[in-house]
């Protein structure tokens, strides 16, 4: 009787894990992609997912998915002066990685 429960269990263990990263990668940056091929769950398990992490965390979500991919987004995105300073940092290290020649782009 035990071993029938230790499965749901462990699948609810590790369903929480899921979300709980999903609320902290939605907080650390705004948003979230995943590969569907590297999911153990389907994109709309993870879509879910991803909706009850929002749900935990207070904030508004779109959630979409297509063969491949699927997406996790905070609607309201940056919402403070921190999130609009982290947003402001990473377009600032994007730009910084495409815009600068290196030693393999510039010929003599």
């Amino acid at each position: 009787m035990v071993s029938r429960m230790v499965e749901p269990v462990r699948i609810a263990h590790e369903l929480d894990g899921m979300r709980d990263r999903i609320a902290a990668d939605l907080l650390n940056t705004g948003s979230v992609m995943v590969h569907v091929g590297d999911l153990s769950i389907t994109a709309s398990e993870w879509r879910a997912i991803a909706r009850a992490a929002a749900r935990k965390i207070g904030r508004p979500i779109e959630t979409v998915a297509n063969e491949t991919r699927a997406w996790a987004v905070l609607r309201d995105w940056p919402a403070d002066d921190r999130e609009r300073a982290k947003l402001d940092a990473a377009i600032t290290n994007a730009v910084r990685s495409i815009s600068l020649p290196t030693a393999h782009t510039i010929q003599a």
